[in-house]
């Protein structure tokens, strides 16, 4: 009895513990985030990953390599090449050569790419917009600047494991 008494009060304390943990409450967020992504782009047939990479392409001017492709997603560069495959063979993007560098290849993305993600964003923002409701106008502004805060420091953070 008294083992099971112990172990009742160490569930308790651990689970307080826990609960002010911020990296508990950010992790928990993101997979709730994750999950409602996954369900609203599988309607269209399209992924987290499409999402990223074409993203990625976009914000970058248009054009990246496989290998920054596979950094900036966390992907290896195997996973990266067969999914840029499918990418291209869906028009969404192009590979080309390099000037210069016939073994250096460009990623490029398509027209018909950047119509693809202007048509999967309105249904994300369709789905994020009620969320963000529960935000005042400013906590919305802090909220972007804090989350894009933390984006740089978790990538900085995470580049000194990679070398």
């Amino acid at each position: 009895m008294l083992n099971q008494l112990d172990n009742k009060e160490s569930i308790e304390r651990i689970a307080t513990e826990i609960k002010a943990r911020e990296i508990v409450h950010l992790s928990r967020f993101a997979d709730i985030l994750n999950r409602q992504l996954d369900i609203v782009l599988s309607k269209d047939k399209v992924s987290r990953l499409e999402v990223a990479i074409l993203s990625l392409l976009i914000v970058r001017g248009g054009s990246l390599t496989p290998t920054q492709l596979a950094k900036e997603t966390f992907r290896s560069k195997h996973s990266i090449t067969r999914f840029i495959a499918s990418l291209e063979k869906q028009g969404f993007v192009t590979r080309t050569h390099a000037r210069g560098d016939l073994r250096s290849v460009d990623v490029e993305i398509t027209h018909d790419g950047l119509v693809h993600m202007e048509n999967s964003l309105g249904p994300l923002d369709k789905n994020w917009s009620p969320v963000l409701e529960a935000l005042q106008e400013e906590e919305r502004t802090v909220y972007l600047k804090i989350t894009k805060k933390l984006q740089k420091a978790m990538l900085k953070y995470i580049s000194s494991y990679r070398r």
